[in-house]
């Protein structure tokens, strides 16, 4: 089975599904079921980057509730998959940044049984350390373009919105989790011009803008010229729960001037509450162990999944309360940064395939 993933989270596959796609889960050993992926990520455009070699068979967790071995139709199968597109952490630059596969909008996750034994999520207690440091907040990173425009109709670079003329405004609405620190959000916003990108125009073309969140101003007088980008990252507090509005006010130097909006970034401020059942925590490892605890999600087996390395998922004991010492962060973590999916017990995204 070749199941689509469009966006990064938590699946699960029932039994009966299988059973409605004319499989016989009588005859499905479930130590045998395997399930393999990518990370969604490009393959570098450099041709001496290493290749992975194949699939990457990723950890599951199978609940054979009644431990008979074979896969019943209320039995599930539940698993990790990244999307795509996602954030990623860079150790040289010490900073999260957000990838876009070009090629694809969807990434797979293939499904097979009864062949060898599969790969499973491994179970580690929470450290529960007497001096882990109580944290009531975490940062939490979000990245929203869409790709409209492409200047040479050719390439991958694409663009958001388009401002044109001597004069132009413009309004986005974008949504928010309900649940924000609004103080000293980090908001980065980026535009590529678009006049002169021809060889044959070397006329000067000048774009001021203002940029404003709900109204409240954010940056002034942001000016570049012809075929050159331009981003701009400062603090805020106009932010809110919920919805949200971008404003940007531009102008041109001439009737020829056209430009664009790229994408913006926020990171920001988040309590530990769950929305919809579910929370994803970014956490930077450091010297200290902390500790935190998640509200907002229903009673019953809930669960938390470190994700850091996709392909080898942990599932945490005690999800009341987890301890992170850096101390005991096992050595293949990516730069000692950890990214958890804290989530309710039927919150998982069901039966997929295709």
């Amino acid at each position: 089975f070749k199941i689509p993933i469009t966006e990064e989270g938590i699946y699960e596959i029932s039994g009966s599904f299988l059973q409605s796609q004319n499989v016989d889960i009588s005859s499905v050993d479930v130590s045998t079921i395997q399930m393999f992926s990518h990370d969604g990520k490009p393959l570098s455009i450099n041709v001496n980057t290493p290749r992975p070699e194949g699939l990457n068979e990723i950890a599951i967790e199978v609940r054979d509730s009644n431990n008979n071995g074979i896969l019943d139709s209320n039995e599930k199968i539940l698993f990790f998959a990244r999307a795509i597109e996602g954030w990623d952490y860079n150790s040289a630059a010490n900073n999260w940044e957000y990838y876009i596969n070009p090629y694809s909008s969807t990434n797979y996750v293939l499904l097979t049984f009864n062949q060898k034994l599969g790969k499973r999520i491994n179970i580690t207690a929470s450290a529960n350390l007497s001096n882990a440091v109580k944290v009531n907040e975490f940062t939490d990173h979000l990245y929203f373009f869409e790709d409209q425009y492409n200047i040479l109709q050719s390439g991958l670079d694409w663009y958001w919105e388009r401002f044109q003329g001597t004069a132009q405004q413009g309004s986005i609405d974008f949504e928010l989790p309900q649940n924000i620190v609004p103080d000293n959000a980090q908001f980065t916003i980026k535009f590529k011009g678009g006049s002169g990108a021809r060889y044959f125009d070397t006329v000067l073309y000048r774009y001021t803008l203002d940029v404003s969140l709900n109204n409240a101003s954010v940056a002034q007088n942001v000016t570049f010229t012809s075929e050159s980008t331009k981003t701009v990252s400062t603090s805020t507090s106009a932010l809110r729960g919920g919805s949200n509005a971008l404003q940007i006010n531009y102008t041109g130097n001439r009737e020829g001037c056209y430009m664009f909006l790229d994408y913006f970034e926020i990171a920001l401020k988040r309590p530990f509450i769950a929305e919809n059942n579910y929370l994803k925590i970014f956490h930077e490892a450091n010297a200290n162990p902390i500790e935190f605890s998640v509200s907002g999600l229903p009673g019953g087996t809930n669960r938390v999944w470190d994700v850091t390395n996709f392909a080898d998922v942990d599932a945490v004991g005690q999800w009341q309360h987890h301890a992170i010492p850096a101390s005991q962060q096992p050595g293949n973590r990516r730069s000692s940064v950890l990214r958890f999916w804290r989530c309710g017990c039927e919150a998982s995204r069901t039966d997929r395939t295709s």
